[in-house]
C-alpha cells in the first residue's frame, strides 16, 4: 500500500511539472487579441512603413508585385508563430492571422517556403497590389442619354428598374453600397442625400475618405445614376491618389463594411499574383456572403483570362466584363470561365471631384452598372441571397447577335430583370349581383380605388370581398407580393364620363375608346348625334348632346358630345355663323 502511494505521489509530481512547462510555453507564445479595427491600424501602419514603391500599368509578368515582402500565414488559433524566419515586424493577435513583414524578397521567399511545410500552417500567400487599372483608350463614342450621365443606363435599361422600387413607396428600405476605392467628393452636388460616410480611410488610418484620384467619385456616380434614392453610397478609401491599393488591406475593408451592415459591396479594382490562391479574399467573400451581401467585381483590363486576377476570380462574386455602345467587348476587358455578365464600360460620363464630370472606361465602370441592379433587387427584396441576385441578374441577361460568352452569358438587362420579379395583373370582373371581383394568379394583398385615382400600395383600400358598383365610375386595382415588384395597374370602368369633341359631319368609334364591345347606345339628341348601330357615331348638326353606352354587365359610359368645324372647314363655319345655314360636307 505504501509503494502505491509513493508511486501516485511521483505521478502528481510528474504531472505538475509537465503542466508548469506547458503553460510557460503556451504564456510564450500568447498573443493579445485585436479588435477588427486595432488589427486595421497596425496593420496601415506597417503598410505605410514597410512598401516598396510599385510601378503602375500593363503588366506581362505577375512577378512584379512580390515587392511588397509581406506574408499572411493563418493558423488554428491566435498564439504567436514559433519561428518569425527572421521578420522585420509582425501583427498577431487576429482571426489567427500572422502578417509577417521581411525586409528582402529573398527573406520573404525563404519564410514562403517554410510555413508552406508545417504543419500547424492552415495557409500562407504573399500580400501584393491592387489597382483601379483604367485603360488607356481613344474616345470614339458619345454619350446618348438625356436624363442620366451616360449612354449606359439605357442601354441596360435603368428606368424600368428605378419606377419598380418608386412603386413600392415607403415599402422600399434604405440599401447601402460600400464602394471599397479611392475615396468619395461627398461634396458634389450629385451625391446630396446619396451617401452615408463610413470615416474608414484604410490609406493613412485618418477619417476622411475624401478622394484625391476620382476613380472612386466617377465610380459611385454610376450607382447613384442607374439607383432610385433609398440607396445610398458608403466610400471606403483602400486606394491612394493613385489608385493603388493593397491586397490585405482591401480585403480588411471588405470585412470592415460588412461589420457596417453594408447591403452589396464594389469593388472596381484589382490585381495578380502567380503563387497565391487569395486564401484570405475567398473568407471575407464567404463572410460577405453568410452576412447576405452580393459582393461585385471588376473582371479586369488586361486582355487576359480573368481567372488569374483576384478579386475577379472567387465563384461567389459576381465579375463584370465592359463592353462598348455597339454592345462588344472593350478591347481590354478580362474573360473567361469566371466571367458572369457585362455591361457598358466604355466612354462612360460620370462624377469627378470638384463638382465636376467626366469619361472614363474599363471594366472598373462596368461594375457599378451590375452593382446597381444589386442594390435594386435588394430594395425590392432584402432577404435575397447573394447566389439569388446572381442567378436573376444572368437569367434576363440579353444576348446580342454572335455574344462572345467569355464575357459572360450576356449583357445587364434591367428591364428584364425587374420582369423576371413582377407580380402578374390582376383581373377584375362583375358578379351576377353586378358586384366587382378582382382575382390575382400569384396571390399577395389587392390594393385598390374605386374613384379613378393610382392604387398606393399600404394606403389604398385592401381588396377581401366583392365591391358593390353602385355610384362608382371605376375600379383600379394592383397586386403587391412581398419581395416581388407589384403588378401593372388593372382598370374596370364601371359608370363614368367623358368629354369627347368631333367635328361636323365626322364619325367615331366609341368601341376603340371604350376597349370593349357596346351593347346598345341611346343619343339624348339624335339631330346632332346619329348612332350607326356598330359601336360608332356620326355627327349632322353643331351643338351639344349626350350619348350613354351601354356595356355588360349593366354598366354604362357616358359621353359628352360637342360637334364643331375642323380647322379646314372654316367656310362652313363663317356661313353658319352669318346665315345659320350648315353646308353638306364629308
Amino acid at each position: 500500500m505504501k509503494g502505491f502511494k509513493k508511486i501516485t505521489s511521483v505521478f502528481v509530481v510528474f504531472v505538475i511539472l509537465i503542466s508548469n512547462i506547458y503553460l510557460i510555453s503556451y504564456s510564450l507564445n500568447e498573443v493579445d487579441t485585436l479588435t477588427l479595427t486595432e488589427y486595421a491600424t497596425e496593420l496601415i501602419d506597417m503598410i505605410q512603413l514597410y512598401d516598396y514603391s510599385y510601378e503602375s500599368g500593363s503588366s506581362e509578368s505577375n512577378d512584379e508585385v512580390r515587392t511588397l515582402n509581406r506574408l499572411i500565414v493563418k493558423t488554428s488559433d491566435n498564439t504567436s508563430l514559433e519561428n518569425d524566419c527572421g521578420a522585420a515586424a509582425k501583427i498577431e493577435g487576429y482571426d489567427c492571422l500572422h502578417i509577417m513583414q521581411y525586409n528582402s524578397e529573398q527573406a520573404a521567399n525563404n519564410a514562403f517556403e517554410y510555413y508552406s511545410t508545417s504543419s500547424s500552417v492552415q495557409y500562407v500567400e504573399y500580400d501584393f497590389n491592387f489597382l483601379n487599372d483604367i485603360p488607356d483608350e481613344e474616345i470614339t463614342e458619345e454619350s446618348t442619354s438625356k436624363k442620366h450621365l451616360s449612354w449606359g443606363s439605357s442601354r441596360v435599361k435603368t428606368d424600368e428598374a428605378i419606377s419598380a422600387v418608386e412603386s413600392l413607396g415607403d415599402f422600399a428600405d434604405e440599401v447601402i453600397v460600400a464602394v471599397l476605392d479611392t475615396g468619395l467628393d461627398n461634396a458634389h452636388d450629385f451625391f446630396k442625400g446619396r451617401f452615408v460616410e463610413s470615416s474608414v480611410n484604410l490609406v493613412d488610418g485618418s477619417i476622411n475618405t475624401h478622394d484625391d484620384n476620382s476613380h472612386g467619385t466617377h465610380v459611385a456616380g454610376i450607382i447613384v445614376d442607374n439607383t432610385p434614392s433609398n440607396v445610398k453610397i458608403k466610400p471606403y478609401k483602400v486606394l491612394n491618389y493613385d489608385g493603388e491599393g493593397n491586397y490585405l488591406m482591401t480585403c480588411t475593408g471588405i470585412e470592415i463594411a460588412i461589420k457596417h451592415g453594408a447591403d452589396v459591396i464594389n469593388l472596381s479594382l484589382g490585381g495578380a499574383h502567380s503563387n497565391s490562391k487569395y486564401n484570405r479574399y475567398n473568407e471575407v467573400v464567404e463572410l460577405a456572403t453568410e452576412n447576405n451581401i452580393p459582393v461585385i467585381v471588376a473582371s479586369g483590363n488586361d486582355s487576359d483570362d480573368a481567372s488569374n486576377y483576384c478579386p475577379a476570380n472567387n465563384e461567389d462574386v459576381i465579375t463584370v466584363s465592359a463592353t462598348t455602345i455597339l454592345d462588344a467587348p472593350t478591347e481590354k476587358s478580362n474573360y473567361g470561365s469566371c466571367v458572369d455578365i457585362s455591361a457598358p464600360g466604355s466612354y462612360i460620363y460620370s462624377t469627378i471631384p470638384t463638382n465636376d464630370h467626366d469619361y472614363k472606361s474599363g471594366t472598373s465602370m462596368a461594375t457599378p452598372f451590375v452593382s446597381a441592379a444589386a442594390a435594386i433587387l435588394k430594395s425590392i427584396n432584402p432577404n435575397l441571397t447573394p447566389q439569388e441576385i446572381k442567378r436573376i441578374i444572368k437569367e434576363t441577361a440579353s444576348v446580342p447577335i454572335g455574344w462572345d460568352v467569355n464575357y459572360g452569358v450576356g449583357i445587364l438587362d434591367m428591364a428584364n430583370m425587374i420582369s423576371s420579379i413582377t407580380v402578374a395583373k390582376p383581373v377584375i370582373s362583375l358578379n351576377s349581383n353586378n358586384k366587382a371581383v378582382i382575382s390575382s394568379s400569384n396571390g399577395g394583398v389587392i390594393y385598390y380605388t374605386t374613384n379613378g385615382s393610382k392604387p398606393v400600395i399600404g394606403k389604398s383600400f385592401i381588396y377581401n370581398t366583392p365591391i358593390d358598383t353602385n355610384d362608382i365610375s371605376a375600379i383600379r386595382a394592383i397586386v403587391y407580393e412581398s419581395g416581388k415588384v407589384p403588378s401593372e395597374i388593372a382598370t374596370l370602368s364601371i359608370n363614368w364620363e367623358m368629354n369627347l369633341s368631333i367635328r361636323y359631319k365626322g364619325t367615331k368609334s366609341l368601341e376603340s375608346i371604350l376597349d370593349e364591345k357596346i351593347e346598345s347606345c341611346r343619343i339624348i339628341d339624335e339631330e346632332i348625334v346619329e348612332y350607326l348601330g356598330d359601336g360608332r357615331i356620326k355627327t349632322h348638326a353643331i351643338g351639344k348632346t349626350r350619348v350613354i353606352a351601354h356595356l355588360s354587365n349593366n354598366r354604362k359610359a357616358t359621353f359628352n358630345i360637342t360637334v364643331k368645324f375642323a380647322d379646314w372647314q372654316f367656310i362652313h363655319e363663317l356661313i353658319y355663323k352669318w346665315f345659320g345655314i350648315l353646308l353638306w360636307s364629308f
